[in-house]
């Protein structure tokens, strides 16, 4: 007999597998918001080179469409994109955010990038622990 899950649940199941990851790698590699440096070297290190990578390339790639993406999306909002870059909305894409959605967007940027740069390490020791991965990998 089925398990029976909520609808919500399966949403997140499918998202990793649609490009064929198991669903408690997918949590990881999208919890480095955009903090490519920490999240790769980490996941390498605690879970293998696959994942390494992989949280590489989606939090590096965010970055490049982060980018590329502000200029077009400020035609339509401006404060709402600081959570596009992530934690890189207080360095790296700092500079086109103040460009492109103006001074309060760039603080609020700034002050998201800070928050999660301090959250982002907490987020990993408890996605990580035994008893999280114990229930993510059933």
């Amino acid at each position: 007999t089925p398990k029976p899950s909520s609808a919500a649940s399966d949403v997140y199941k499918r998202q990793g597998y649609l490009m064929g990851v198991p669903f408690r790698d997918a949590l990881l590699v999208s919890a480095g918001m955009g903090w490519y440096s920490l999240s790769s070297v980490l996941l390498s290190a605690a879970v293998g080179t696959e994942t390494g990578t992989l949280a590489f390339l989606a939090n590096a790639l965010r970055e490049l469409l982060t980018i590329l993406g502000i200029p077009l999306l400020a035609r339509f909002c401006h404060l709402p994109l600081v959570v596009v870059g992530g934690a890189t909305s207080m360095d790296s894409t700092m500079p086109i955010l103040l460009q492109c959605a103006g001074r309060p967007a760039a603080i609020l940027g700034f002050v998201n990038g800070f928050l999660l740069s301090l959250e982002i390490p907490l987020l990993f020791a408890f996605l990580l622990s035994p008893t999280v991965s114990a229930f993510l990998n059933r």
